[in-house]
């Protein structure tokens, strides 16, 4: 769709039966590397439509639903108003959201059963099947933006979108231009988390500020993390990295730096502070 194609009535879904040629006309096709968080923010900004809510009904089949930057619910009714054209719930899930850094970390039987609850209505309590919030780490995944990058974007296209390696976990640089990435506050209150918005640097965008991180390294070891994470998850062949086979490798590799045993017993104290020292440069604090 061009921005001078007609805009779809608000009232009007797009459904299986209505014709090819008007679902190619009304809807956008995927762009390199684009999530579904973003593409569904470019048609709402194409489609001029007054709320969020109008977006999700047409493609999501209920006003509060699929609104989820990360893990997104509803992707069978998405499929099903879309025929199919932008893909089916598999791969949107796989290729289109967050899915796509967890995969590598989910036995098959795991991976199934967190599809099968995106294609649902909701995902209630799955960031919780999958661990994530007993793991200590945050399971809030915040949307992330490069300024240098937001205005090669608006200069080049007329609009930037959130580029698709800077939403992984641990990426905090941008790999192209080695600028901390700006932390989007949208979806972190009540209301914001059912927008559909695009990355800007004007006033309407409120971005989370943080000092500088401590330690003249910071930002040499947050682009080495960076490039890591997206090594791992871009590469052609998919890996499936078995829980069991980590657990033995960290435990003999904490041997050999004297923080366990030889019987295997972990000296935590130790190893939480010889953790906390490898980190500290990397830690980077809201001011």
């Amino acid at each position: 769709m061009r921005p001078g194609d007609r805009k779809p009535d608000c009232g009007n879904k797009l459904v299986p039966s209505a014709s090819a040629e008007r679902l190619h006309r009304e809807l956008l096709q995927w762009l390199p590397g684009e999530t579904l968080f973003r593409l569904v923010s470019r048609l709402h900004r194409l489609w001029g439509h007054r709320t969020a809510d109008q977006t999700a009904d047409v493609l999501f089949g209920r006003r509060r639903q699929g609104y989820q930057h990360d893990f997104s619910s509803g992707l069978h009714e998405f499929e099903q108003n879309t025929a199919g054209l932008l893909g089916d719930v598999k791969a949107i899930a796989l290729e289109r959201t967050l899915l796509r850094f967890y995969r590598p970390f989910l036995s098959p039987a795991k991976l199934d059963e967190t599809i099968a609850a995106m294609a649902s209505p909701s995902v209630a309590h799955l960031k919780f099947r999958l661990g994530l919030l007993t793991s200590r780490f945050r399971a809030h995944h915040p949307l992330k933006a490069c300024p240098a990058c937001i205005a090669e974007d608006i200069a080049t296209y007329g609009w930037a979108w959130w580029h698709w390696d800077h939403q992984y976990p641990g990426v905090w640089v941008c790999l192209t231009h080695g600028q901390r990435l700006l932390e989007s506050a949208t979806k972190t209150n009540g209301v914001a988390r059912f927008q559909w918005q695009l990355p800007t640097l004007n006033r309407q965008h409120a971005w989370l500020s943080r000092s500088e991180a401590p330690g003249p390294d910071a930002d040499e070891g947050l682009s080495r993390l960076g490039k890591l994470v997206v090594e791992l998850i871009e590469q052609r062949e998919v890996l499936h990295l078995d829980g069991e086979v980590l657990r033995r490798i960290y435990r003999q590799k904490l041997i050999a730096r004297g923080l366990a045993s030889t019987s295997g017993r972990l000296k935590l104290a130790l190893a939480a502070q010889d953790f906390l020292e490898h980190v500290r440069p990397l830690r980077l604090r809201r001011s």
